[in-house]
């Protein structure tokens, strides 16, 4: 059986949700990937955690195996290749998978339930929480302008 790595950065964080989304998956790593910011894009009020290329920040992360079901099992949740896109990135001397959200959404607002399944995964895992809060009031002030 062929694994990948998956880097997740957003509400796959959530060590319950995986656990159902993805039977298979193991938990292998905690880490951040530098030149990358985390942003919530999508509908205005209904937005969802992506990263885009930022030099000057850094995401925390977590690094999963996953089976090719449990890639399979994400790709619909993610609603591959329509909402979301896959790619590869070098990470810690290994080569992951990652999704991203396609180019043509804005910044946006998260719902509270989605936010907060990332905020506990920050918390989890003692990650720099004002990175996730950085993300949200970047949306925020767009949405206000």
């Amino acid at each position: 059986m062929m694994s990948k790595i998956y880097l997740a950065y957003g509400s796959n964080m959530s060590v319950e949700q995986m656990a159902h989304r993805c039977p298979e998956a193991k938990l292998l790593e905690v880490s951040v990937l530098p030149g990358f910011r985390l942003a919530f894009t999508g509908a205005p009020n209904r937005s969802y955690a992506t990263i885009q290329k930022d030099d000057t920040r850094q995401v925390p992360v977590l690094l999963w195996e996953i089976s090719q079901t449990d890639e399979a099992s994400l790709d619909r949740y993610e609603d591959y290749p329509n909402f979301y896109e896959k790619a590869e990135i070098e990470l810690n001397g290994q080569t992951v998978m990652y999704y991203y959200m396609v180019k043509q959404y804005g910044l946006g607002l998260p719902s509270e339930e989605y936010y907060n399944i990332i905020a506990a995964a920050y918390d989890k895992f003692d990650f720099d929480k004002t990175i996730l809060e950085r993300a949200l009031k970047e949306s925020q002030n767009v949405i206000k302008s």
